[in-house]
């Protein structure tokens, strides 16, 4: 048992979660992870991430769209420190949710419809740990939402040239979880609760002459993540994350209907395999997939589902600093949408490439 905890303990320390860029066929980006929080002793942890998504498709003319979805980086920090042997605090700053999506003038239906959409969330945590290895936590999260919306074509009729732009909102969700770690194994399993956030955004909207107001809820989500040693070099992990987006909708007051809405909720999952090669090289090879939903698709939601590979490498320094690199492939799932007038557009074979990299600072 001495010799499962001193290697387990070791390798916790030197296995990380893949850096995980992302494009899915929703908002979602970061996930909303909290595994800062569990880190040993008092941190600093910085991650970047360029993702390259080519999503491509044809209008029901046979025209062809383009690559509708933008390149972007993905940024998080997080400082975390020990309060005594029973309370911890972490404090993550991440970008939850995004769009960055532009439709060739190659298309003569939609050419040059476009939506961005920018948030930046912060999360504080305080987390209490019992000596059987039970622990809580939670605390606020501060959310900033903007969006701009642009339709474009022959294919909006008398809504072509119809623009949206929202103010920076502030607003204020909490997190809620709990957590049981066995050492010895360097054994984990968290639940971590994420409220909705709702977002009274000012619009202007270029078919009104005054501002107006809309709200906007990001979802509330839950994650589950696990991870066990199942040798003294190797670890077991993985994750199951839930999405209420059955619950979201954004109506603009002057266009008077939906952008975009989804029918159903959004299940993802991962898993992935870590292995310590030395006292300073280790490597995680991570599968994840999100199974393609009932929603309608829009034209703002060009893919639905996807599979994904990502494989990483992490060098440990004496003096326990971690850089870790990462490449994530992912096979996004076909869409399809129905716009005015009975036209529509469809989106097949199309991927994305990510790469990006984490440094984790002891203090």
């Amino acid at each position: 048992m001495k010799y499962a905890m001193l290697l387990g303990v070791a390798l916790y320390a030197f296995i990380v979660d893949g850096v995980n860029p992302v494009y899915a066929g929703a908002l979602d980006r970061s996930k909303q992870q909290i595994t800062p929080l569990f880190a040993k002793g008092q941190i600093f942890e910085y991650s970047q991430a360029f993702v390259s998504p080519d999503v491509e498709g044809r209008d029901s003319l046979n025209q062809p769209t383009g690559n509708v979805a933008d390149d972007y980086f993905l940024l998080s920090a997080a400082y975390k420190t020990d309060l005594g042997q029973s309370w911890a605090l972490a404090f993550i700053v991440d970008q939850p949710w995004g769009v960055d999506i532009e439709y060739g003038k190659s298309s003569p239906l939609y050419g040059g419809t476009s939506a961005e959409v920018d948030t930046l969330a912060i999360t504080s945590l305080l987390q209490y740990r019992m000596a059987n290895g039970l622990s809580f936590y939670g605390g606020p999260r501060l959310q900033q939402f903007k969006g701009n919306v642009v339709f474009s074509g022959l294919g909006f009729g008398s809504l072509a040239g119809y623009t949206l732009n929202t103010n920076r909102d502030w607003e204020w969700g909490y997190a809620l979880g709990v957590a049981y770690e066995l050492s010895a194994y360097a054994a984990r399993v968290d639940l971590t609760y994420s409220s909705e956030i709702i977002h009274d955004l000012k619009t202007d909207e270029s078919i009104s002459a005054v501002s107006t107001s809309a709200p906007l809820n990001t979802p509330m989500s839950v994650n589950i993540n696990f991870r066990t040693g199942i040798s003294p070099t190797t670890l077991l992990f993985g994750s199951i994350r839930w999405v209420e987006w059955s619950d979201f909708d954004f109506k603009p007051e002057a266009l008077g209907f939906s952008i975009t809405t989804y029918d159903e909720n959004i299940v993802s999952y991962s898993l992935g395999l870590g292995r310590r090669f030395s006292p300073v090289w280790s490597g995680a090879l991570i599968l994840q997939h999100e199974p393609k939903s009932d929603n309608s698709n829009s034209l703002l939601r060009p893919t639905n589902g996807y599979s994904s590979i990502v494989v990483s490498g992490t060098y440990t320094a004496k003096s326990q600093l971690k850089i870790t690199a990462a490449v994530n492939y992912r096979q996004l799932g076909d869409a399809g949408a129905e716009t005015l007038g009975g036209n529509s557009v469809s989106f097949v074979d199309n991927d994305s490439l990510a790469v990006g990299f984490k440094v984790l600072v002891p203090l």
